[in-house]
């Protein structure tokens, strides 16, 4: 999870439609007790002991993400609120444009 749509969109799936819509949720998300990660945890497969979520830490705050981004491991720590339907304009110059 994200707490910036842009993040989020790096995870979007993209549409199969012809209008190029993507896809993301706005969620409530419940962290719990949450452990701040300064570096990769690729091989966890639950949040470290006494804690129940975990968040990465970005660059400037001496992490490894650009954005921050939220890691729960049960799916009853979140509860999806609203689906956004969204497209980028054909001349769109953002970042995600631009890798195409």
């Amino acid at each position: 999870f994200a707490e910036n749509a842009s993040k989020a969109a790096l995870y979007a799936e993209r549409g199969s439609s012809s209008h190029n819509t993507n896809c993301i949720l706005l969620a409530r998300v419940l962290l719990g007790k949450a452990y701040g990660a300064k570096k990769k945890m690729a091989e966890a497969h639950r949040p470290p002991d006494g804690f129940d979520s975990v968040f990465a830490y970005t660059r400037a705050e001496g992490g490894a993400v650009d954005l921050r981004e939220y890691i729960i491991y049960k799916k009853t720590q979140a509860v999806p609120l609203y689906q956004v339907d969204y497209f980028h304009k054909r001349d769109c110059r953002c970042h995600l444009c631009r890798s195409r």
